[in-house]
């Protein structure tokens, strides 16, 4: 429904040799470069594993609109959150290049002119802590798409061997709006779960700049 997640398996609980179900590795190998792991999870069982060699960076990718992928899609000129939650395992060097996640075109272009991203640099992730990558934005009008839209999560440079960066909770979601051209908000799941009668507050301000602001 709108303002959920429209991703598939985007907490990686399941996989088949290493790469997680209904998403495609595009550069590297299950089990080897890309893996799913018990060590990587913030929530559930599972997360994924980016696996170092020195040389490879992995790469893996889920299309929208598909049903092999998934079928959830994107709406144009509507607020979007992208977010994943990202740690290491202390032996990341510098150099190592960032953890990124994207919403691309099929010609492997960034949405928004390379706007709808986020990305961490590996090697200032916590490997105790868990580091919320995100970004927030409005999504252009659907005529700037040069063909269905897909998620990309990638390392731009290559980790050290041995070296490893988990990622879970991947979410792509619309924000909800409290009314037309007004403030937006999405929640995403923390470690702890949420459970019955727990509450929210949220506190608006207002810079006051002028009678149309207000």
């Amino acid at each position: 429904g709108r303002y959920e997640n429209v991703l598939t398996n985007s907490g990686f609980e399941t996989s088949n040799t290493g790469i997680p179900d209904y998403w495609t590795a595009t550069t590297g190998t299950g089990g080897v470069h890309i893996d799913v792991l018990t060590a990587a999870a913030y929530t559930g069982t599972y997360g994924l594993a980016f696996v170092g060699d020195g040389l490879t960076q992995p790469k893996i990718t889920q299309v929208l609109k598909t049903a092999s992928d998934t079928n959830g899609a994107l709406t144009p000129d509507r607020p979007y959150i992208l977010s994943m939650w990202c740690k290491q395992n202390g032996t990341v060097s510098a150099g190592s290049g960032s953890i990124q996640i994207s919403v691309q075109d099929g010609s492997g272009n960034i949405l928004n002119s390379g706007a709808f991203a986020a990305s961490f640099d590996a090697s200032l992730l916590s490997s105790s802590t868990w580091t919320n990558v995100k970004t927030s934005l409005q999504l252009t009008t659907k005529h700037s798409w040069t063909s269905e839209a897909k998620v990309v999560i990638n390392m731009t440079g290559s980790l050290n061997a041995k070296s490893r960066v988990y990622v879970d909770e991947v979410v792509l979601a619309e924000l909800k709006q409290f009314h037309a051209g007004g403030p937006a908000l999405a929640i995403t799941s923390g470690s702890t779960p949420w459970i019955n009668n727990d509450q929210l507050y949220v506190s608006l301000t207002n810079n006051a700049e002028g009678e149309v602001h207000k």
